[in-house]
């Protein structure tokens, strides 16, 4: 765990910090072929999800569902907000380059939903 805990602006200084991969590599210099995988991870999008080293307080999830389609898979996701309010995220993972995989999401929102669901419920037929 890093001694120095270090507050972004912005960021909750009531968060706990916890160790990166960017302190490990400061460990291991020495252990050449574990430094290297760590750079390598480092250097992807979302290496772990988080790598600012705070956990802060994110969406808590409410209710989730997977789809597996035929070249990605879908992640609809009910979230509630710190602020409160509840909304949709529908996700989209497909194979990039390699072993990555590459993730988009949109974000429905309460006073979208009703019409947003109606038109999708449309166009389903179309393509039945």
């Amino acid at each position: 765990m890093p001694n120095n805990k270090v507050i972004q602006p912005g960021s909750d200084p009531n968060s706990r910090a916890f160790t990166t991969i960017d302190d490990a590599l400061e460990i291991v210099p020495g252990l050449e072929k574990l430094a290297n995988i760590l750079k390598e991870l480092g250097q992807r999008k979302h290496p772990l999800a988080i790598r600012k080293g705070v956990i802060s307080e994110m969406a808590k999830q409410l209710k989730s569902a997977q789809i597996k389609g035929s070249g990605s898979t879908y992640f609809l996701d009910v979230e509630k907000a710190k602020t409160g309010s509840v909304y949709l995220k529908i996700t989209q993972s497909r194979k990039a380059d390699g072993d990555e995989f590459e993730r988009s999401s949109i974000y429905i929102f309460p006073e979208d939903a009703t019409n947003f669901g109606k038109i999708i419920a449309e166009m389903i037929k179309e393509v039945k």
